[in-house]
């Protein structure tokens, strides 16, 4: 597979991720910010879909007129509109050194044709790029140092004009390079204008809890490799899912007008099984990997998920009774893991063999949702029932471990 379809699908794919949190966070918080980037991401997104598409359908990019180019520049105007929403009750100090800024922005745009020899489409860009520019570098002298959207907005601007020089100096875009590499950087930089511009607004619990356990996690990639690292980075999308499904579930329950307890029963389960399969999903299908490797893939998403969400239970309910934390949260990572060890197995089977890939991967999910709908209608309930809703996850793990112990005697045996 070419590698400028690998680098535009991955590009699709964080951005759509990100533009759908943004609209999340927006609703969830009333943020027009959010709002805002949440359109500037799927412009952005929508962009490189159709120069995705012509690449798959046509086998080459657009080469008459700037579609995609038209998206991208939307995107900028989005961007720019977060700026201008800062400024909404302030007058920008005049500054020469932030108007120098701007003229260099127009120069180097119009230099470079960072949008192809026209001249509207160019001309448009660097007034963008150059209004950007005054306008980051006017904060600067107001405050004397620059916001972090700020920083990496120039950033981004700088590279998508590094992504076009290097472009002249490519001729085979089948296989990696500086150009992909810079455009793979320039999506990581889009994906941190959210974190920044949520630096600006006051945090809630959930989200600094997610940082201080993932962190941790995120720096030991950098000193292991191979199952080790794989398996660290499958438990961070599994609690970075933990805290998406609950923005999403939250956004669900307060556009039906649900009670906490229906929020659970009956939309928490769909909710939280459809956004842990989709990490599995793009695992396979963008890195192609051995079947054998999706179970340990599904393990570590489930171990995530279900440790992030005990954090946030003992944060928010309090530690009053230890055996029933014990119990909860024993019985909660039991269900998560019996959820996907199931997923982990069925993917593995079912991708073996392309007539079961479509209806397999549905009828897991399905079985799964279920599951996970039982367990929380029976530990809504009081007395007997919510007994069992605890014990039952755990007497099905294990179940699944002798399966697993006879099978490998079986095995053994047989050799």
């Amino acid at each position: 597979m070419s590698f400028e379809i690998i680098d535009n699908t991955f590009q699709v794919i964080v951005l759509a991720a990100m533009a759908l949190i943004a609209f999340i966070l927006a609703f969830r918080r009333s943020s027009r910010s959010c709002l805002i980037l949440a359109f500037g991401y799927a412009s952005f997104m929508m962009g490189t879909l159709y120069y995705l598409l012509h690449l798959i359908i046509l086998g080459h990019g657009p080469q008459v007129f700037y579609v995609a180019e038209c998206s991208w520049m939307a995107s900028y105007f989005f961007f720019l509109s977060l700026e201008i929403l800062y400024w909404e009750d302030l007058r920008p100090p005049f500054s020469p050194f932030a108007l120098a800024a701007g003229v260099v922005f127009v120069r180097v745009v119009m230099r470079v044709q960072v949008f192809g020899p026209s001249p509207l489409m160019s001309g448009a860009l660097a007034l963008t790029f150059g209004t950007l520019a005054y306008l980051c570098f006017s904060a600067l002298q107001k405050e004397k140092r620059l916001r972090p959207y700020e920083i990496a907005l120039l950033f981004e601007m700088s590279l998508q004009i590094l992504l076009f020089v290097a472009s002249g100096f490519i001729r085979d875009y089948t296989r990696f390079s500086l150009y992909y590499a810079v455009d793979i950087l320039l999506t990581l930089t889009l994906v941190s204008f959210l974190p920044r511009i949520l630096q600006e607004e006051p945090m809630t619990y959930i989200e600094n809890i997610f940082l201080c356990l993932a962190l941790p996690m995120l720096l030991s990639l950098l000193f292991t490799s191979g199952s080790p690292r794989r398996f660290t980075l499958f438990v961070v999308l599994g609690m970075a899912t933990c805290l998406l499904s609950a923005y999403v579930s939250s956004f669900f329950m307060g556009r039906h007008q649900c009670s906490a307890v229906t929020t659970a029963i009956e939309i928490a389960p769909v909710c939280e099984e459809i956004l842990k399969l989709l990490p599995l999903l793009l695992y396979f299908l963008i890195f192609e990997p051995d079947s054998h490797k999706l179970t340990p893939a599904a393990i570590g998403i489930a171990v995530g998920f279900a440790t992030f969400e005990n954090v946030c239970y003992l944060t928010e309910n309090g530690a009053g009774s230890f055996v029933f934390l014990l119990i909860r949260g024993m019985s909660a990572g039991a269900l998560h893991l019996v959820c996907g060890i199931l997923t982990g197995l069925a993917l593995a089977y079912v991708f073996r063999r392309p007539w079961l890939t479509c209806t397999g991967t549905v009828g897991i999910l399905g079985v799964c949702m279920v599951l996970h709908g039982i367990y929380n209608l029976l530990i809504t309930a009081d007395g007997f029932w919510q007994m069992v809703g605890y014990f039952f996850p755990s007497a099905i793990i294990v179940t699944l471990f002798a399966a697993r112990l006879l099978h490998r005697g079986r095995h053994t045996v047989f050799h």
